[in-house]
């Protein structure tokens, strides 16, 4: 599965993500799709169209954050997922760490003592794909989030995960100080679109 593939689905788009509308359908270009070919967004999973799409993604999992605090809404993704029987999960505070909880349509949730909204009755999972919040980002994938350290953490202790950030082009900044814990993005996602990083 690619970038490319992935925006193929309904509201998966980033004009759907960042205008909160879950009905916009983004068909790339040849020129988006040749860039983004290489880059396996589901581990696993194989691109489909139309019906095919629930089969193809039955045992991939999307990391996605519950916005708060100004963060983009990433209702529209979830929706959109849901509907192509993706599995959605979600981060649970635990300690200094955060693990990932399946969250489904009409999931009971509570509030954590952080703020962050969370299932009552955590199933655990390890997302292929972790979509990351954060407060700026630069050219070159590094990222600054609100100084938690708990995606860096989790993305060390699973390098496999895709770590894809979520965030306004305006958050771009010319550098973001970094330290050998601190984990680059794999790609950026904006109003203006994706940037992948090598």
């Amino acid at each position: 599965m690619t970038i490319a593939g992935f925006l193929s689905l309904d509201a998966s788009a980033p004009a759907a993500w960042f205008s909160g509308r879950a009905d916009v359908h983004h068909k790339p270009s040849e020129s988006v799709a040749r860039e983004h070919d290489t880059l396996p967004l589901l581990d696993g999973a194989r691109s489909g169209k139309n019906g095919s799409q629930r089969a193809d993604f039955k045992d991939a999992a999307v990391g996605c954050y519950l916005s708060r605090d100004g963060e983009v809404d990433l209702a529209p993704v979830i929706e959109a997922c849901w509907r192509a029987g993706i599995h959605v999960v979600v981060p649970v505070i635990q300690g200094r760490n955060i693990r990932f909880a399946g969250f489904d349509e009409g999931e009971a949730t509570i509030v954590s003592r952080l703020g962050t909204v969370e299932p009552v009755l955590p199933r655990w999972f390890a997302p292929s794909v972790v979509l990351v919040p954060l407060v700026a980002f630069d050219h070159t994938g590094a990222r600054l989030g609100m100084g938690g350290g708990y995606y860096d953490r989790y993305l060390r202790a699973h390098p496999e995960a895709l770590a894809i950030g979520v965030g306004h082009a305006c958050q771009r900044v010319s550098n973001v100080p970094t330290e050998g814990r601190d984990m680059r993005l794999t790609a950026i996602v904006t109003e203006l679109g994706w940037q992948t990083f090598g």
